[in-house]
């Protein structure tokens, strides 16, 4: 289960930054 919590953290931070990057690209 220590496995799987970890495994959505980062999904979830992979996430945030590739819409993070995503939108600092249309911002150029």
């Amino acid at each position: 289960m220590i496995e799987d919590t970890t495994n959505e953290i980062i999904r979830n931070m992979i996430a945030s930054a590739t819409t993070y990057l995503v939108i600092l690209i249309q911002f150029e």
